[in-house]
């Protein structure tokens, strides 16, 4: 590996004596015809963004050169494929594929994050650390690394498969408006049987189909509290029809004025 501006300072020199353009467009062309790699702080560059980057001559000390591996293309498509498990990667050359796969890093990693609301937040934290790992992987290792930790990349595929599922789907509302009704009817449940909602700490509610095992526990459970909401609502408009009645049969009450009298039923009315 060296750094741009190392080659032309040896370069511009005798017994060489080249212009900056002419090195940068030898450079280009090397690049152009895939014969080396230019990175900026180990991410290789495009075209486009190697164009800006050349365009300021600040940017020459964060530019290194290396010449470029030749990459099995069969080897390049399986990699591909470890890939597509757990990202989208579209590009077929190795720096689009590594160019994708520390993009799509982050946004998973973004994504994950939001597991911290929910009980398989331990599970998400472990697979972001590695995913950190992953991204530590430099340009000239990536093939290899790639391919020495493909058992573990496909692990945590299948993990990140049902947390994603969890997270983008209808899992997650379900969860959350479960979730959000107990916390709000705290107090009412106590008086209804007890139900297992043990579910709601599972650290495996991501998978199978324990959502759906939750979600029929809470409708049974809404319609019971339901059911008893309506029932205490009627003995309460019971005890409020008998103490009305009861006012009425007051004597004091029959002295009162009739224009009166709403001013002593209506506040119990509004009950």
């Amino acid at each position: 590996t060296v750094i741009l501006k190392e080659i032309i300072d040896f370069f511009s020199k005798r017994p060489y004596g080249l212009y900056r353009n002419a090195i940068l467009a030898i450079l280009a062309n090397l690049k152009v015809k895939n014969l080396i790699d230019i990175k900026q702080n180990s991410t290789p560059l495009t075209n486009n963004e190697l164009k800006s980057m050349l365009l300021n001559i600040r940017n020459y000390d964060s530019l290194a050169l290396t010449i470029k591996k030749d990459i099995d293309n069969k080897k390049l498509k399986e990699i591909k494929e470890v890939l597509n498990e757990f990202l989208v990667v579209e590009g077929n050359t190795a720096d689009e594929i590594y160019k994708e796969f520390l993009n799509g890093i982050d946004e998973l990693i973004s994504t994950l994050q939001r597991a911290n609301n929910y009980p398989f937040k331990e599970k998400a934290g472990e697979i972001v650390k590695f995913l950190k790992e992953l991204k530590k992987i430099d340009f000239d290792d990536f093939v290899e690394e790639i391919e020495a930790k493909e058992d573990e990349i496909l692990d945590a595929a299948e993990e990140i498969g049902y947390v994603l599922e969890f997270l983008n789907g209808q899992k997650s509302k379900i969860y959350n408006r479960i979730k959000d009704y107990v916390k709000a009817n705290e107090s009412n449940l106590k008086y209804i049987g007890e139900r297992d909602l043990t579910l709601l700490n599972d650290k495996n509610i991501h998978r199978g189909n324990k959502i759906q095992k939750l979600n029929q526990i809470f409708k049974e459970l809404n319609q019971e509290l339901e059911e008893v909401i309506k029932k205490e609502k009627e003995k309460a408009l019971l005890k409020i029809d008998n103490l009305i009645e009861k006012i009425h049969n007051l004597p004091e009450f029959e002295k009162v004025e009739v224009n009166q009298r709403h001013a002593i039923i209506g506040p119990i009315l509004r009950l």
